[in-house]
């Protein structure tokens, strides 16, 4: 197991340094941003340039929904954007998602004296047994 060491600017002996310049002691890695569609360099120049330019354009739009257009617009046939538009994909009632859940006869409140707002220390709560 290597021990890491934080330094404090200016406390580097020349050998440390030297060493971490090499490669020979473990480094931090760098910050790789996510490339789900898998954009090359190219790509992704022309991609930060656009969205550059549709920021001056429309400033009070937020930045998550310029990249999911641009991203929709570069990754969608003309046929596919055509029907969005046309049939207004973005109105009407979303689709069902689960957001949490209830696990069910994992304990049981017993006898509660009908006030549900009595301290902890006061309920009897017994796990359920199977």
């Amino acid at each position: 197991m290597t021990e890491t060491i934080i330094h404090q600017k200016g406390d580097m002996t020349q050998e440390e340094r030297e060493k971490c310049v090499d490669g020979s002691q473990e480094e931090i890695p760098r910050y790789v941003p996510a490339n789900p569609y898998n954009y090359s360099p190219s790509d992704l120049a022309k991609r930060s340039n656009a969205i550059a330019k549709m920021h001056e354009r429309y400033p009070h739009c937020p930045h998550t929904w310029i990249c999911n257009l641009y991203d929709i617009l570069e990754h969608k046939s003309l046929e596919e954007i055509k029907v969005i538009l046309d049939t207004k994909a973005w109105e009407g009632k979303p689709k069902e998602r689960q957001c949490g859940g209830v696990i069910k006869d994992s304990m049981s409140v017993l006898e509660p004296d009908q006030n549900p707002h009595l301290p902890l220390d006061q309920l009897k709560i017994e796990p359920i047994v199977q």
